[in-house]
């Protein structure tokens, strides 16, 4: 069965759609995880005034969102195509030499 030109569009749409929905989805977890992350470290600025298990579980929560960016977006750069990652992993080997 061919699809017409109106059913491509609409699975166009539908694709770019789903897409925003997933950077949507995305970006609010990185964004939550960084805001978590420099509230800790702003915490942390403050070390002296701060007991020591205050200290602990802000050093935890920093880890664990860090953990869970870093997480992300390896998933993110699984998910590229094999041509993506070839082009990103020699921009990085470039920038990496400098």
């Amino acid at each position: 069965m061919e699809l017409g030109a109106r059913d491509l569009a609409a699975q166009a749409r539908s694709t770019e759609d789903e897409d925003r929905a997933v950077v949507a989805v995305v970006a609010h977890g990185l964004i939550g995880s960084i805001g978590a992350i420099r509230l800790a470290v702003s915490t942390l600025k403050q070390w002296d005034k701060l007991d020591p298990e205050t200290r602990i579980q802000m050093l935890e929560i920093a880890d664990r969102q860090a953990v869970f960016v870093s997480e992300l977006l390896a998933d993110l750069v699984r998910g590229l195509p094999e041509e993506a990652l070839g082009a990103l992993e020699g921009e990085l080997a470039r920038r990496h030499e400098q």
